[in-house]
């Protein structure tokens, strides 16, 4: 497995979840600040996630791609980076990845 780290070195993660019972739904946004190693970086992801918009600091970019459960995005200055990604997703009810509880 491909080591992400050599991309990109989080220092602190911030997580706003919403949760749609009714509908079997949930949106987020992750907010990760850290050190980008080269102008591209890669993070892991559930793999049945959507992603909605990705953010460098306060600008939408386009320069990304998920699959395969990964995220990649091209276009980052290297040095300090906060990285936002917004996205959404199904909860299930197999207890894998964001899951309905009783």
């Amino acid at each position: 497995m491909e080591r992400f780290l050599n991309y990109f070195i989080p220092e602190k993660y911030t997580l706003k979840l919403a949760f749609h019972k009714e509908e079997k739904t949930f949106s987020g946004l992750t907010v990760i600040e850290g050190e980008a190693k080269n102008k591209i970086i890669k993070f892991h992801i559930f793999k049945n996630l959507k992603i909605k918009a990705v953010y460098i600091g306060e600008e939408e970019t386009k320069n990304w791609k998920a699959s395969e459960g990964e995220l990649v995005i091209s276009g980052v200055k290297e040095g300090k980076n906060t990285i936002s990604v917004v996205y959404e997703g199904v909860l299930k009810e197999d207890m894998e990845g964001v899951y309905l509880s009783t």
